[in-house]
């Protein structure tokens, strides 16, 4: 949906935030303003080319703010105790997946990845990185899956989790 014609009306309380939600034409999105001190422009550009690829799909942007998907889910971390291992491996798994289909087809390299930037929908099994102002695509060689560090993952994971 272009949302570049739309007014958005935000209550004055919730633009002093750094972000929040919004519902335009009755869908909620997610948005981020410079107050934050985030780099937006880096952001835009990052959701443009991924398009929705594990990271919520880019709406609008201008120098002040972006709006995005809002993502139905909770942060990693909120997880962390409550699920049982199998199912954190599981999601460990998925995680490590993507990062890694991500880095093959675009070089992604999030640089501040951590348990409040990946979120998680347990009821749909999907996993999104956010907080992508700090993403390069850069080509950082081999070393960053070097000496078999992913089929080492995976086979360690296979046997807490055999399937």
């Amino acid at each position: 949906m272009d949302l570049s014609g739309s007014f958005i009306e935000f209550p004055k309380r919730d633009w002093q935030a750094p972000f929040g939600t919004v519902d335009i034409n009755n869908k909620k999105y997610f948005w981020k303003n410079a107050r934050g001190g985030e780099n937006l422009e880096i952001e835009a550009n990052v959701l443009r080319k991924l398009n929705g690829d594990f990271v919520p799909k880019f709406h609008f942007s201008n120098e002040n703010m972006i709006i995005m998907e809002f993502i139905e889910g909770k942060e990693f971390y909120t997880y962390w105790n409550s699920m049982n291992h199998a199912l954190i491996n599981h999601i460990c798994k998925k995680i490590v997946t993507q990062l890694k289909y991500l880095y093959d087809k675009y070089f992604y390299y999030h640089h501040d990845l951590h348990e409040k930037n990946i979120m998680y929908n347990l009821e749909h099994d999907r996993v999104w990185f956010v907080d992508n102002g700090s993403v390069t695509f850069e080509d950082l060689g081999d070393h960053i899956f070097e000496d078999g560090m992913y089929e080492r993952y995976k086979e360690h994971s296979e046997k807490i989790d055999p399937k």
